[in-house]
């Protein structure tokens, strides 16, 4: 590897750990986050050196790679720790990972001026069970949303693959709003979950770190579940008056934020010692 090479490998290493870092410092600010899924970092390296000995191959030279690359990023679906909460709208998804909230990012929870709900793009997966009743609306109901204003999708038996319909959002009259007994009371009055097989497939929205995109074939994601929500009663996963706090710790982040400075510095060095040698080289030119 030329004095130019190692110019370009450096600078190219640079520029990675300097993605990394960033992905650090999204994890640390997702700490207090309600219901937020870390990133992952995976590595490659690039450029591997072998130099064989013609007269003797056992005696040839290998040089791993000099190149620091990231292969992938993934989101971490592990479940975080369960806070309890004071509210009765606040609810949280417990002993398992791949369960989550549907929400609604309609526009209103009533029927658009066609009678038709919105269509299944609308829908996001979350783990943010942090909602509360929305103002009431034109149809005299008052739905319950999440904190982007999303509407969440109910328990009762419905097909989600062409949108909720308004009667599969979670609802109420003035007076079931101020119950304290009417949330979880039957289906309808009960956050609806779902299970993502393949929790992969699932992307950032525009939301952030909490709220996730489907793919465009929801049966690959969720399969039979879009058509029949899970009702959490029934198997104590659905939690009221408790939140799901995120999965980045910043017991872990710190240190290797550490270390991700420190590789930029010695990376910093190379880059030093390569522009100095290129000076005396160009000296030597002239």
């Amino acid at each position: 590897m030329g004095v130019v090479d190692i110019g370009f490998s450096a600078v190219k290493s640079l520029i990675t750990i300097d993605t990394w870092i960033g992905t650090i410092n999204a994890n640390m600010g997702g700490a207090g986050r309600v219901g937020f899924k870390q990133t992952r970092t995976k590595f490659e390296g690039i450029g591997v050196i072998e130099s064989a000995n013609t007269a003797a191959p056992m005696m040839g030279t290998s040089i791993g790679e000099q190149t620091l690359g990231i292969v992938q990023t993934s989101i971490d679906f592990s479940a975080g720790a369960l806070v309890a909460s004071n509210e009765i709208t606040h609810f949280a998804v417990s002993k398992s990972r791949d369960n989550f909230f549907l929400v609604d990012r309609r526009l209103t929870g009533a029927l658009t001026i066609n009678n038709n709900a919105q269509d299944y793009n609308t829908l996001l997966a979350t783990r943010d069970g942090e909602f509360h009743w929305g103002p009431r609306e034109a149809d005299g109901f008052h739905y319950l949303l999440d904190s982007y204003g999303n509407y969440v999708v109910n328990a009762a038996a419905g097909n989600f693959k062409d949108g909720a319909q308004n009667t599969e959002l979670v609802r109420g009259t003035p007076a079931q709003m101020t119950d304290p007994t009417f949330l979880m009371s039957v289906g309808a009055a009960t956050p609806a979950l779902i299970q993502v097989t393949t929790l992969q497939f699932l992307q950032y929205s525009e939301f952030g770190a909490t709220h996730f995109e489907f793919p465009q074939d929801p049966n690959n994601v969720v399969g039979a579940t879009v058509n029949t929500p899970l009702d959490g009663r029934l198997t104590g996963v659905l939690q009221q008056y408790a939140l799901e706090g995120s999965n980045a710790s910043l017991t872990l982040a710190v240190p290797e934020l550490s270390l991700a400075q420190k590789l930029y510095s010695a990376i910093g060095k190379v880059m030093s010692v390569f522009n100095s040698t290129l000076d005396d080289t160009l000296q030597l030119i002239r």
